[in-house]
């Protein structure tokens, strides 16, 4: 009982924070923590009410305080963190999860196992002696130990693990940490290691010291990789607590950080990328499900093309240069598929995970510190599946390979080294025959590390743990909801400049993020002059979340800047329609009629407009002008045959109708028909298209009974007797 009482009360602590309600969560707060018997907690709450009673004890006495925010701010923020610590010791009774784990067992080992300070100078002793081993095997006279070597991934693993699951970082803890992010003699791999250590604790819960140390890394770091990882991190701590107060310390670091050439552009950019990332599930729901599926049902018609024994030698050389596999890739719209995939991996968007994630179940991949590992070839499992199945300088090649974030190379190296024998050879024997272009290219990627494709290679590492891990469930994951850097308080005013504002909801708005571009364009209107154009896509954004008035409203701002706007005049339209004001709709598509009097759309919604208002003969002119425009379009032929029927124009109805009961008709369709026929007096026909809608449909009286109500002032006016349908539909599933 006990238990159950602290897990549903944390989260209403958080709430009360949120609503900065101080006195209900330190109260709340502390009834948990007096159940949980965590004693200094309670002493710390009992310390933080009463300086929030003395607070609000000066202002009832209209005391004036300059102070008086910061210092509410700074007791929420501190009730934040008690709130963690509690949760923590909590969840570390009893959470099965991986950093739960880890505390337990730190708990049971306690004073029996290294310090992190020990951990980190028993790993700068074994890096130096690696260092010295090298210089010698060099000169040939000494080999770096294999044993040595396994101790020292063993410690990178330990370190890594401990700092990710330490909390509150701080002490000898932090000494050690900072050493090791600071001193050359600890590679740039593992450095990069220890920063995803720190963005993957700080995502369990907020830590400032974690926040200051990846502050520096990017302040500093000469390595540009690096220094992006970093910076992620300390994004992605900001995002996630923006709705915490922000303590002093951090806010002066990041006023601090503001004097860097590149702050305001790498933040920037960064915003662009985790769109992109967010990107990536579309990405590879389209490959998974669209572009695959459709390459392997051309694969049979390629086929026939390769073994066709008539066709000309000349023409087998590549899917770009044969004519008929050109046709192949056009006529099923494969193409521009591919293309536009092309096209985004040119950008920086992850076109690859859908290609790799079947490929993260090697044991390699079972520890969480190797995912976040930088690609490097004197890992064991890496240098060995090299040494047999690789030359060097391909190996060399896919170190550098930017195309590859790095757990896609651990994928492909360790898939390469379990593939046959023979397969391998004739792979890497192609491969090998372009080695030296290789070479070059992998020169000039080693030359030139953007900072952009750094940050959107440790955002693709990160992105595949947090939604490939066997055990991601366990973790807070950056990805699931859009992280929107232009709402931080610390960072939102980077956002002041029209031009990435822009760039940033037309990036929303391209990946279908209408909620977050939406809010963007709302942002840009503010520091920009109204134009049709921003209008326009505010309104569009409303419209595809189902906020129509308001997408009507905006549409109509945007017609005062450009009254000859066809796109305009069809989104008003469609807007008018959804909210039911057919009158504005029909004036809409009537006006756009006259600016494209060709354009079968317009005159097929607007026929649709004036069935829906009833004017059926004004609809059944523009459905036959969309016929007249294109007979063998059956768009415009189901609406024509109903509206002729409501007319009473039963022949021509009937002409229609079979035309549409021709073309894979629907339930509907039949119980169209049988109205219809109804209509006509000839009853036995009747019944059957009944009874073939009542099939075709789910076959329940009830539905069958629910459509005729709704049909039934059409039914009326074809002269139908009401009071015979419910004999009529005995008489419909009697004969079933």
């Amino acid at each position: 009982m006990s238990q159950t009482y602290i897990t549903d009360n944390l989260p209403k602590v958080e709430e009360y924070l949120r609503a900065n309600r101080l006195r209900d969560a330190l109260s709340l707060l502390q009834a948990i923590s007096q159940q949980s018997r965590t004693v200094a907690i309670t002493d710390r709450i009992g310390q933080i009410e009463q300086s929030y009673a003395y607070m609000l004890r000066y202002m009832s006495e209209g005391t004036e305080d300059p102070s008086r925010a910061d210092m509410h701010a700074s007791l929420i923020g501190e009730t934040y963190r008690l709130l963690d610590r509690l949760r923590r010791h909590t969840m570390s009774k009893e959470s099965p999860t991986l950093y739960y784990d880890a505390l337990r067992y730190r708990a049971r080992m306690r004073g029996q196992l290294p310090t992190l300070m020990e951990r980190v100078e028993k790993y700068l002793e074994i890096t130096d002696m690696e260092s010295l081993f090298n210089l010698a095997a060099e000169s040939g006279s000494g080999n770096a130990s294999p044993e040595r070597r396994q101790e020292r991934l063993l410690l990178e693993d330990e370190i890594f693990k401990y700092i990710w699951t330490v909390y509150p970082l701080s002490g000898d803890d932090a000494t050690a940490v900072e050493r090791l992010l600071t001193l050359s003699a600890v590679p740039v791999y593992f450095r990069s290691m220890v920063v995803s250590a720190l963005t993957l604790g700080l995502l369990e819960f907020q830590d400032d010291a974690r926040m200051m140390l990846l502050a520096g890394v990017y302040e500093s770091a000469a390595d540009v990789s690096l220094a992006m990882a970093a910076l992620t991190g300390f994004v992605l701590g900001l995002d996630k607590y923006r709705h915490r107060p922000v303590s002093r310390v951090l806010s002066d670091r990041t006023a601090a950080l503001r004097d860097l050439p590149n702050w305001q552009s790498d933040i920037v950019m960064l915003q662009l990328e985790l769109i992109r990332a967010r990107d990536t599930e579309r990405i590879n729901t389209k490959m998974r499900d669209e572009v695959i599926p459709q390459m392997l049902k051309l694969r049979p018609d390629i086929m026939k093309k390769i073994n066709d024994p008539g066709e000309n030698a000349d023409d087998l050389r590549s899917p770009d240069e044969n004519p008929e596999w050109e046709r192949i890739l056009e006529q099923s719209g494969l193409r521009d598929q591919l293309k536009e995939f092309s096209e985004l991996q040119m950008e920086g968007s992850d076109v690859m995970m859908s290609t790799f994630s079947q490929l993260k179940s090697y044991p390699f991949f079972h520890s969480v510190s190797n995912w976040f590992r930088p690609f490097h070839s004197d890992y064991p499992e890496v240098s060995d599946a090299i040494g047999s199945t690789m030359p060097a300088i391909l190996a060399d090649v896919l170190e550098h390979a930017a195309f590859l974030c790095d757990s896609d190379k651990y994928s492909l190296v360790l898939t390469l080294s379990r593939i046959p024998e023979s397969q391998r050879q004739l792979m890497l024997g192609q491969l090998e025959a372009q080695a030296s272009n290789m070479a070059q290219a992998a020169a000039a990627m080693m030359a030139d590390v953007s900072r952009q494709s750094a940050a959107n290679n440790y955002l693709h590492n990160i992105y595949r743990f947090y939604k490939l891990y066997r055990r991601r469930g366990e973790f807070h994951d950056p990805f699931a909801n859009p992280v929107n850097l232009t709402d931080v308080d610390l960072l939102s005013d980077l956002f002041l400049d029209p031009k990435p504002l822009r760039l940033i909801a037309e990036l929303h708005l391209r990946f279908h993020s209408y909620d977050q571009a939406l809010g963007v364009f709302r942002r840009l209107q503010e520091h920009v002059p109204p134009s049709a154009e921003i209008f326009q896509k505010i309104g569009y954004c409303q419209e595809r979340l189902g906020d129509y008035p308001e997408a009507l409203r905006s549409y109509q701002q945007a017609e005062l800047f450009d009254a000859r706007s066809a796109w305009t005049l069809r989104r008003l339209a469609s807007a008018a329609r959804q909210t039911g004001r057919l009158d504005e709709a029909a004036e809409y598509y009537s006006r756009l009629q006259e600016m494209l009097p060709d354009d079968k759309p317009v005159a097929l919604n607007l026929g649709n407009v004036y069935a829906e208002m009833e004017m059926y003969p004004e609809a059944i002119k523009q459905y036959y002008k969309v016929n007249f425009m294109d007979e063998r379009s059956m768009r415009p032929i189901r609406p024509l045959a109903w509206c002729l029927f409501v007319t009473g124009d039963y022949e021509r109805s009937r002409s229609f109708f079979d035309r549409v009961l021709a073309d894979n008709p629907t339930s509907d369709d039949y119980l169209n028909m049988g109205h219809l026929a109804l209509a006509m007096h000839d009853m036995p026909e009747a019944l059957n298209y009944y009874k073939l809608s009542v099939t075709t449909s789910d076959g329940s009286i009830d539905t069958f009974m629910g459509k005729l109500a709704d049909d039934s002032k059409y039914l009326i006016r074809a002269g139908i007797d009401l009071d015979s349908l419910p004999m009529l539909a005995d008489a419909v599933f009697y004969s079933l």
